[in-house]
């Protein structure tokens, strides 16, 4: 069986408003316990997640980077709270705030949210190759039905593709060779995006409450 695009242009079919839509969250691989006054991360870090603590009331985010191992985001919070005059002891991946009065630290993870710039649409072509008239009807009995089934397959950027049925043709005028061929023919409409990272929200509205608890409260 041979798949590839068929001498046929790709055709311009953009006609939707460019409008970013949220397609599928960032893992969280990045957690945080909190203990008393002090904070340990640990996990795996990744782009698209947001670690921060929250002291009396001040919130410190650290946008976490793939790079990063839970160590150098404590280190990079920790600066952030020494900059805003807090003493603040820091050990491997544990941060603690002796003098807080309110402390709590949160890990939250984003999304990934695509943009379609253009959409256009390609016919490709499934070419069976087989040795005998009935062979090639048995493969193309689960082929044809499998293509046709679904309206949509998904992309490799989490966007999703249109697929139809455009038509076929059988050839035996290879008959001499022992090759019997049937091609079915199908057109894909699929966008070209942009994609980015949308970030969560951290803290938001609410409390820190004696313990350390944050408590979600309602906005106006």
């Amino acid at each position: 069986m041979t798949v590839f695009a068929t001498a046929t242009a790709v055709r311009n079919t953009t006609r939707f408003p460019r409008v970013w839509q949220e397609v599928a969250p960032v893992p969280a691989t990045l957690g945080v316990n909190v203990d008393n006054l002090s904070a340990t991360f640990s996990g795996i870090c990744a782009a698209g997640q947001l670690a921060g603590i929250a002291v009396d009331g001040t919130i410190f985010p650290y946008a976490v980077q793939a790079t990063d191992t839970p160590p150098t985001v404590a280190s990079n919070l920790a600066a952030m709270m020494r900059a805003a005059g807090w003493l603040v002891e820091y050990a491997g991946s544990t941060v603690t705030v002796p003098a807080a009065r309110l402390f709590t630290a949160r890990v939250v993870a984003g999304g990934i949210s695509l943009q379609e710039i253009k959409r256009q649409a390609q016919e490709f072509r499934v070419s069976l190759w087989c040795g005998d008239p009935l062979t090639r009807d048995a493969v193309a009995a689960v082929v044809d039905p499998a293509l046709a089934t679904p309206n949509f397959i998904g992309l490799a950027d989490g966007s999703c593709g249109h697929i139809a049925y455009v038509g076929g043709t059988t050839t035996d005028a290879g008959a001499d060779a022992a090759l019997y061929r049937r091609d079915i023919v199908y057109t894909v409409e699929y966008p070209t995006t942009l994609a980015a990272l949308t970030p969560a929200m951290l803290f938001g509205v609410g409390n820190i409450e004696a313990n350390g608890a944050f408590i979600a409260g309602m906005s106006g």
